[in-house]
């Protein structure tokens, strides 16, 4: 189970960042939502975990998120439903 993953029932999607490293975890995708909130899902090697909860961060919080170990492999979001 991914404990928080219900939090993102009803909630739009504006954004995912995946990012890749060779320490743990292995791979990290966040979804950015319009609220400026964020989820992220990550693996190690094998199982796939959720975080417990939405994280009060939108794009520019998950891109700095771990960035001196984990690199941005992939970005894709829609200015338009960013939080201004």
């Amino acid at each position: 189970m991914i404990a928080g993953i219900k939090k993102t029932i009803g909630k739009t999607i504006a954004g995912i960042v995946i990012k890749e490293s060779d320490n743990e975890p292995k791979s990290q995708i966040f979804f950015i939502f319009s609220d400026d909130s964020s989820y992220e899902i990550y693996s190690d090697k094998s199982k796939i975990f959720g975080s417990t909860d939405l994280q009060p961060y939108g794009l520019d919080g998950v891109k700095k998120c771990m960035s001196t170990t984990h690199k941005i492999v992939d970005e894709f979001y829609d200015e338009s439903l960013m939080k201004p």
